[in-house]
């Protein structure tokens, strides 16, 4: 090897073991260092966050999502802000993303914004409401009433039974037979009765599909009728 191209080699590798440990010499910020002091903040404050690391010197600071940077200072080793919180109640995710540049990278990390008490409640009562009204649609879709017809020309009638029971909705017969009955979005049908699984389609308020699985009586194909 040329004894001018060794000496350049030896140069250049001096130059990259030098950047690689000297804090702060042509490096990207290095947020590896334990993470943000608070890392969780209450909601409508300002509050005092460290963010410890390294090539931080000069960086540029942002942040996004759940909040806004009141202002900031930095060191080699250490970004002090003030963060305004300001999580909306709808912001399910609830993170204030922090951003760390400078001309030779970046380096990204988060805290998170908790909500206020108030906050809290209202969205257990928006979740239970939800909840509720996907259970009312439910219960809508699978009717009142069923007439099953089956191949040896009987016929059964389930009748829904009133329940606040958020489960699937349950029917009886004349006898007092109870089983429980789903549609789907799709229309799919389930009707469930002691060891006995019965599924269709249903399409118009028919179900002309009906098959039977387990000790059903009556066993066999089946059709029906919704109300």
């Amino acid at each position: 090897m040329p004894i001018r191209f060794a000496r350049t080699r030896l140069l250049v590798l001096a130059a990259v073991a030098v950047s690689a440990a000297v804090p702060g010499f042509a490096q990207k910020p290095d947020l590896q260092a334990g993470g943000a002091n608070p890392s969780d903040i209450p909601n409508h404050m300002t509050t005092k966050v460290t963010l410890p690391g390294f090539n931080l010197a000069d960086a540029k600071l942002t942040v996004d999502g759940a909040c806004t940077l009141a202002f900031y200072t930095d060191s080699a080793n250490q970004i002090v802000m003030m963060i305004n919180a300001e999580r909306a109640v709808t912001d399910r995710d609830g993170f204030c993303n922090i951003h760390v540049k400078n001309g030779y990278g970046s380096a990204d990390a988060w805290i998170g914004v908790s909500l206020t008490s108030e906050e809290k409640a209202q969205i257990d009562a928006a979740d239970r409401e939800a909840d509720r009204q996907k259970h009312e649609s439910f219960v809508t879709r699978s009717g009142t009433q069923w007439v099953l017809r089956f191949q040896s020309g009987s016929t059964v009638t389930y009748t829904m039974k009133p329940s606040a029971d958020p489960g699937l909705p349950t029917f009886a017969d004349a006898k007092g037979h109870e089983v429980k009955i789903a549609v789907s979005n799709d229309g799919k049908v389930t009707i469930l009765g002691a060891q006995c699984w019965r599924t269709g389609t249903l399409s118009n308020n028919r179900v002309s599909d009906g098959t039977t699985k387990g000790s059903c009586s009556p066993p066999g194909p089946w059709t029906a009728t919704m109300q």
